[in-house]
C-alpha cells in the first residue's frame, strides 16, 4: 500500500522480459515504457511518473552506505524490486535516459555495493620494492614501499 509495484511480464501473464507497473495494488498493469512517458497534457500520468521516480530515489537513499537491512527488505522480503527488474530497466533502450540512470544507481546501490563487495581501485598498491617482488616476503614487506 502506498508503493507502486513493478513486475516482470512473465510473472503476471504479460509480455516476457518487459517491466510492468501497478499503482492500484496489482489490479492493473501498465508497461513501464508507457508509464514513464505520459503525454504532457496528462497531469495525473505526470504525477504518477514523478511518484515512481521519487520511489526509486527513496530506495537508493535507504540503501545508501550498504544498509543491508533495507536492501534485504526491498529486494527479498517485500520484493519491491528484484535484480531482474532493475537490469531490465537499465538495459531497456525504450526508457528515457533519466530512468535508465536511476536503474543504474539502483543496480549499484542494491546489488553491487553490498556486503563485502569493495572496489579494488579504492586502495591500489602501485609501488613495490623490486627485491621483494616474487619472493615469499613480498606480501609482508610490500607495505613498506609506501615509505619510498
Amino acid at each position: 500500500r502506498g508503493v507502486y509495484v513493478t513486475e516482470r511480464g512473465q510473472n503476471i501473464d504479460k509480455k516476457p522480459n518487459e517491466t510492468y507497473v501497478s499503482c492500484d495494488q496489482m489490479k492493473s498493469w501498465i508497461p513501464l515504457v508507457e508509464f514513464v512517458q505520459p503525454d504532457e497534457s496528462d497531469t495525473e500520468g505526470m504525477e504518477r511518473c514523478l511518484f515512481l521516480r521519487t520511489q526509486l530515489d527513496l530506495f537508493i537513499s535507504l540503501c545508501h552506505g550498504r544498509n543491508e537491512e533495507c536492501i534485504r527488505l526491498i529486494t527479498k522480503d517485500l520484493s519491491y524490486l528484484t535484480w531482474e527488474e532493475a537490469y531490465l530497466g537499465l538495459s531497456s533502450e525504450s526508457l528515457p535516459h533519466s530512468f535508465r540512470a536511476k536503474y543504474c544507481e539502483i543496480v549499484i546501490g542494491l546489488f553491487v555495493n553490498v556486503g563485502n563487495n569493495y572496489s579494488v581501485v579504492e586502495n591500489p598498491q602501485l609501488s613495490f620494492i623490486y627485491e621483494y617482488v616474487g619472493s615469499k616476503d613480498f606480501g609482508q614487506n610490500a607495505s613498506s614501499a609506501e615509505h619510498y
